[in-house]
């Protein structure tokens, strides 16, 4: 007796290509799905650079910029100066007139405060400590080389980074 030939029912074929065409289609979604929600992210991207300044008055200033596209969560601010950790220039700038002996308030500054919950917008700058005074500020200029600043910030997404400052590297990394 002859073995009888197995035929797939056109219903058979149907049903299977429709299987395969959902599967297509649901492995491209998810593809889709994973490339919107990269680019949602760069859509708020914060920058954070650290840049110092000097105007034509003699006054120096340590200036924190956001260039990216999204506001900029501050999540912790650590200042190194001489291998001591700081919370912020103020407390570094009071150090560097008590070892002048002039003092805490000896070096003539202003600041504004950066601390954990500050938000940076997108495209907005504040100096964060200036110092007052051609001599002041030749002092501090000097004193910088021992000064590192790390600010620890995140999008509105969490996604982290750490934004560090010294005279001789300014960089931004991903945590």
């Amino acid at each position: 007796m002859a073995a009888k030939k197995r035929t797939l029912s056109p219903d058979t074929i149907i049903a299977i290509s429709a299987t395969i065409v959902s599967a297509c289609a649901l492995i491209i979604t998810i593809y889709q799905t994973s490339l919107m929600r990269e680019q949602q992210l760069k859509t708020v991207w914060p920058y954070l650079i650290t840049s110092e300044m000097v105007d034509e008055n003699q006054k120096m200033s340590i200036i924190i910029t956001n260039n990216g596209i999204g506001p900029a969560i501050v999540d912790s601010v650590r200042i190194e100066y001489k291998e001591q950790s700081y919370k912020s220039y103020v407390e570094v700038v009071k150090q560097i007139s008590k070892e002048l002996n002039r003092g805490e308030y000896g070096l003539r500054w202003s600041h504004n405060s950066i601390s954990k919950g500050s938000v940076i917008q997108s495209g907005n700058g504040s100096e964060w400590i200036t110092v007052n005074g051609e001599e002041d500020n030749k002092i501090f200029a000097e004193r910088m080389r021992d000064v590192k600043s790390y600010i620890y910030y995140r999008s509105i997404y969490d996604e982290k980074w750490c934004s560090q400052y010294h005279v001789s590297d300014k960089s931004v990394i991903e945590l």
